[in-house]
């Protein structure tokens, strides 16, 4: 198949599923009129019969969506992943092995922890560093990809984030300012040595380096380096490597997918 015939697939489940989103939308911002802006004179029960319908059926229609969407990604997402993500990611990496399957274990590692359960929906290994595409709640909490990667020299630990990564680890450690002005305003440093220094040259590295992204994460445990970054590509769309239902499928497509993938490529061969 061509890029063409995966766009034409696209372009028949996109109306059905943003219709559903359109009208659950549309119901939200009637109901939100016409029962809180709009003085009713009705018994308190209607009004509660009528907010109770009002969710129930913007819900419905956003499970309506979701099932289209699910529905067009398990039937052509394997064949997607094949015949255009795989070559793009081949180009990129040039030494990925696609038969090897390294589970993600992230129970210990801070920037996730226990109670934060993920899936893992795409892996790419290289001799080198591990890349995984991850979802939690399905997408509602976060949508982004974790980058694993074994240290050829000692690095003492310390996490890093910024201030819109998806949530805020529970870290007991104590805070550091670096004194690098584009690096602390935008990230929170910790370390458990409280002697601890960022060489001013790595806090710039790391700022320019993870700029793109708009939640970052990274931690250094146990000397391997976990990255946690999550990128939107535009006002709805994130880009991942899973077969797209609101991106058109197009050469300027498949030229952002090239791009994002050597920026994680990038980030992958970084060496702090």
């Amino acid at each position: 198949m061509k890029t063409q015939d995966f766009e034409n697939i696209r372009s028949k489940y996109f109306p059905l599923y943003f219709t559903f989103i359109m009208i659950s939308l549309i119901i939200m911002l009637v109901t939100i009129i016409v029962l809180i802006f709009i003085p009713l004179k009705i018994e308190w029960w209607v009004f509660l019969i009528l907010a109770i319908s009002a969710i129930f059926l913007v819900f419905l229609f956003i499970i309506l969506a979701d099932i289209v969407e699910r529905r067009y990604v398990k039937k052509y997402n394997n064949k997607f992943q094949e015949e255009v993500i795989k070559p793009i990611i081949n180009n990129v990496f040039k030494d990925v092995d696609w038969d090897k399957k390294i589970p993600l274990k992230l129970s210990e590692i801070t920037l996730i922890g226990k109670s934060h359960k993920y899936k893992v929906l795409n892996e790419i290994h290289t001799s080198e560093y591990s890349i995984y595409e991850v979802s939690m709640l399905n997408d509602f909490r976060f949508r982004g990809f974790v980058i694993k990667k074994e240290l050829q020299t000692d690095s003492k630990p310390f996490i890093m984030f910024n201030y819109k990564y998806y949530f805020k680890p529970k870290v007991k450690d104590q805070k550091i300012q670096t004194g690098v002005a584009n690096f602390d305003n935008r990230y929170l440093l910790y370390s458990s040595d409280s002697n601890f220094k960022m060489d001013p040259k790595l806090a710039n590295a790391l700022s320019m380096k993870l700029s793109a992204f708009k939640q970052v994460g990274l931690a250094i445990q146990n000397n391997t380096v976990y990255y946690v970054v999550a990128y939107r590509s535009s006002f709805n769309a994130e880009l991942n490597l899973n077969m797209p239902l609101l991106d058109s499928i197009n050469d300027e497509y498949i030229k952002k997918m090239d791009e994002f993938l050597r920026k994680l490529k990038s980030i992958a061969i970084f060496e702090i």
